[in-house]
């Protein structure tokens, strides 16, 4: 059994100040090594649509991998007028994977879900990936990534068993793909109301990359609402690190 994840995670940085007397001294070793800071270069594309997407958010991720809980620089932006968006990320240089989304609403942190258009630069959502990072920025260079986007689709569902029936009861399931399960890296969410009496109800998620993954989620049979995290009397499970569709787990 899994624990439920924490949604939010925070960093603190500690600063300190030295001071020094008036008299100079002069120095007191060897002069410091100079950094070498790369110089970012730039990826620039356009994501072309099935359709238009005027007024919806779109995110661009440049990435090592295809986990959302790694990633290394991203772009926002909403669409305009017609069915493509373009976009422009400075980035240092390195050897990357570059994908987007088009999404409802405005909650950039969110992941995709079934109506959201998904494209991957050099592949085809949802069969075609690269194998490796295909973007290959050079020092201050520049580098053009154009993707046409799909319609995305729940191509992942599974069953979950359940104590005891819960009628009515909230419930969400989550996949993560770390870099551990406190929800960094949230690639996929399935959230809806049991309907049946059954001590068992089916749910299904957009399934965005190739990967391996942790499945978990809670129902709330405590009634406090999902948004309040896991209350005595909830139910809670999960069924580890999948790397396959279609999943059954116990709470």
């Amino acid at each position: 059994m899994r624990t439920f994840l924490m949604l939010f995670s925070f960093a603190a940085a500690a600063f300190f100040v030295f001071s020094c007397g008036s008299e100079d001294k002069g120095p007191s070793g060897p002069a410091p090594t100079p950094t070498n800071t790369p110089v970012p270069g730039v990826i620039e594309g356009t994501v072309y649509l099935p359709e238009p997407c005027e007024g919806k958010i779109i995110r661009v991720i440049v990435d090592e991998d295809f986990n959302f809980g790694t990633v290394k620089k991203e772009y926002h932006g909403v669409c305009g007028p017609g069915n493509e968006a373009g976009y422009s990320i400075t980035v240092t240089p390195g050897s990357y994977y570059v994908y987007a989304f088009v999404m409802e609403g405005d909650d950039y942190s969110m992941p995709p879900v079934a109506g959201d258009y998904i494209g991957v630069y050099g592949g085809e959502w949802p069969s075609v990936f690269p194998a490796s990072p295909n973007l290959h920025l050079s020092e201050g260079g520049f580098e053009t990534a154009d993707m046409t986007a799909a319609a995305g689709y729940s191509n992942m569902t599974g069953t979950v068993e359940i104590p005891s029936s819960c009628v009515g009861c909230e419930y969400i399931i989550i996949l993560d793909a770390g870099p551990n399960e406190m929800g960094e890296g949230i690639s996929g969410i399935a959230r809806g109301f049991i309907a049946g009496s059954e001590d068992t109800f089916d749910y299904e998620l957009l399934f965005p990359f190739p990967g391996t993954y942790a499945l978990y989620g809670f129902v709330d049979k405590s009634g406090t609402g999902i948004e309040s995290g896991v209350r005595t009397g909830d139910y809670i499970g999960g069924d580890g690190e999948k790397t396959y569709q279609g999943f059954t787990f116990y709470m």
